[in-house]
């Protein structure tokens, strides 16, 4: 069972290491500066091009959105980026709490191995003839440890996954914040200067 849960913890890390360093990342100053020069240029259609370069990046994606309704209102602008940036949030967190519930579940089976090792060994101990006793404790005890030590080598290292990986994840969250309060003051301009004032 431990190596169940190993299996499924090595999986969970794998998927979510790929999506925060790859797919959902990207270079957010260069990507930033680029696309500031773009809608300063008013070039939009050029500043989607952009977008589609890196069509799953959670920046991207957010900027390709608000681009599409660069032409909206203010109002329209604000609320298509907050959606979203709503809805890219689970896209960026999922599966990262379900790391560590494999880990504490490995460390729980490697407890009950622990005391299914200790049960066996003592029942063993019933049936055993006095000479060969302490081999069947020996080898009990043994048994039981390794199902400890199994179940707390995984815990830890999915434990340390799930570190990283939420570091990870906080830092996109925080970048994307960032840059989501720039595109949206960036476009929030270009729908003011093309406002005509009234006289």
């Amino acid at each position: 069972l431990i190596l169940v849960a190993s299996i499924v913890g090595a999986w969970l890390v794998l998927e979510r290491a790929q999506a925060l360093f790859f797919r959902l990342g990207l270079n957010s100053a260069a990507f930033m500066a680029q696309l500031q020069n773009l809608i300063h240029a008013g070039q939009v259609d050029q500043a989607l091009t952009l977008c589609n370069v890196a069509p799953s990046a959670a920046l991207a994606r957010l900027a390709k959105a608000a681009l599409q309704r660069a032409d909206a209102s203010e109002a329209e602008i604000t609320q298509v980026i907050q959606e979203v940036e709503l809805d890219l949030r689970p896209l960026v967190t999922r599966r990262i709490q379900a790391i560590g519930g494999v880990a504490t579940l490995a460390t729980l089976l490697g407890l009950l191995g622990t005391a299914l090792g200790l049960v066996a060994a003592f029942d063993g101990l019933t049936e055993a003839a006095v000479s060969v006793r302490q081999v069947v404790i020996g080898r009990g005890l043994s048994a039981a440890m390794a199902a400890t030590a199994f179940g707390l080598i995984v815990s830890v290292v999915l434990l340390t996954a799930e570190i990283v990986l939420g570091g990870a994840s906080r830092r996109l969250l925080d970048d994307l914040a960032l840059n989501t309060r720039r595109l949206e003051n960036l476009l929030v301009a270009r729908a003011r200067s093309r406002t005509p004032v009234a006289p």
